[in-house]
């Protein structure tokens, strides 16, 4: 999920679009089947409303502070190793190895390219793009991620083919953004404010010793301070337990 996504090639892309003249109508309906051929499973994959925001974290959770963001965990959970130049310092397991958090670094993006598109013909149709999702010009990568979690394929316009076109440069960023690896995306402001998301797979697992139901739940939490992003992994073989987890983490300030 950290890669540049091709932004720059977005980018002149919609500038392109900008200074071309497109025929009125449906033009935008060849966009729209090219972008449903080519990435339609990408856009099926949407940012939801997070069902478990609801659940409290136990009051024999602890707290843990590490890569600039602290959360409440289970304390049966022990650090891999106190050596902070380790990469099992970041990585806490329960005893029987069922339960897992995992801190990373901090990701810097850097600024958002398309948001220092010039003020000319393309910036306003990147403008007039975001306005008819409901959203305000990209301005960081919150907002660029916020933008095409929730893109489907509904929202391309068939009547203006530049806006269809635009359309299709976003869905080929999302195609690049959606990996496979999570079944489900929420979105997601903690108490504290932070906004993201949290994403989750049921994943099956072989071993029956550990995971008797034969499968176990993996959860990305990612946060943004602007351009930055602060993930956290949970594991566990419930969902409860990972979402509790999940429901603790915010940014340290």
């Amino acid at each position: 999920m950290k890669t540049g996504l091709k932004i720059t090639l977005i980018a002149v892309g919609i500038a392109a679009i900008g200074s071309t003249v497109f025929l009125a109508g449906f033009g935008g309906m060849y966009y729209k089947k090219r972008a449903e051929e080519q990435y339609g499973e990408a856009l099926k994959f949407v940012a939801e409303a997070y069902p478990y925001a609801d659940l409290a974290v136990p009051a024999d959770y602890v707290s843990r502070t590490q890569q600039g963001v602290t959360l409440m965990m289970p304390v049966n959970l022990e650090q891999l190793s106190t050596d902070p130049e380790s990469p099992k310092y970041n990585v806490y397991f329960s005893e029987d190895k069922t339960q897992m958090v995992m801190y990373q670094k901090p990701f810097d993006f850097g600024k958002l390219d398309l948001a220092e598109i010039d003020n000319n013909a393309s910036a306003r149709l990147l403008e007039k793009f975001c306005r008819s999702m409901d959203r305000e010009p990209l301005s960081d990568w919150y907002s660029y991620y916020d933008l095409i979690y929730h893109m489907t394929i509904d929202d391309c316009n068939i009547h203006s083919a530049k806006q269809a076109a635009v359309f299709e440069s976003f869905a080929y960023a999302k195609s690049e953004s959606v990996t496979g690896l999570y079944d489900t995306c929420w979105d997601w402001t903690n108490p504290a404010g932070d906004k993201g998301f949290i994403f989750m797979s049921e994943r099956k697992e072989r071993d029956s010793t550990l995971y008797p139901n034969g499968v176990y739940y993996s959860v990305l939490v990612e946060l943004f301070d602007g351009n930055i992003s602060y993930d956290t992994m949970i594991r566990a073989n419930d969902l409860e337990t990972c979402c509790r987890i999940a429901n603790s983490v915010q940014i340290e300030k």
